[in-house]
This record gives C-alpha cells, structure tokens and sequence, in this order.
C-alpha cells in the first residue's frame, strides 16, 4: 500500500481470502490509519498484532515490538556522542534489547 486509497483493495482482498492473522508493520501510512486497521480486523474478526503498543491503547489486539523510549534513549545517545566529536560511521550499530508486549 502506498496511498490510502490502496486500503479499500487490501481489506476487500483479504475478506474475500480470510487470513489467518494480520500484523502491521508500522510506517507513517499505516501509523496514520491505523484505525482502518483496527475497525476491519474487528469487523473481520481475524486477529491482529502490531508492532507499537499505543496501537493497543486505539484499540488494537495486541501488540509486540521495540520500545519506543528504548530506541528514543539511544538515539539521544548517539547524538550525544556526535556531539562530543564521534564520528557516525565509527559508531557501532545497535538493535533493540527491550521489547513491549500488551
């Protein structure tokens, strides 16, 4: 999907083919209408989870992916760090270590 106007095609494709789940990976698009998401999973009753918790806050299923003020606190690491004269290219790559599950 790259537009809003690509959900009404993926939500008439996927009654027709019931899944068995869903999972949302979050970009702005699907950030931003994440209530379509929600409101047709219900209605559908296929089972959803996505990849922040405040999707479950709108009134999502469930919800697992990395926490947001873990990788907000290393971002402000890194920048940090920059500032003081590191440069980025030397700076190790890190992936999340806590995760949220609702």
């Amino acid at each position: 999907m790259r537009e809003p106007d690509d959900f009404e095609v993926a939500f008439s494709t996927m009654a027709r083919h019931r899944p068995d789940a869903m999972f949302l990976v979050a970009d702005p698009l699907t950030i931003m209408n994440r209530k379509r998401f929600i409101d047709f999973a219900a209605t559908q009753r296929i089972p959803a989870m996505y990849e922040f918790d405040f999707i479950v806050h709108d009134g999502g299923l469930m919800s697992y992916g990395p926490s947001q003020e873990e990788s907000f606190r290393q971002a402000a690491l890194y920048i940090d760090r920059i500032l003081k004269g590191a440069k980025p290219a030397d700076l190790p790559a890190q992936q999340p270590t806590r995760y949220n599950r609702r």
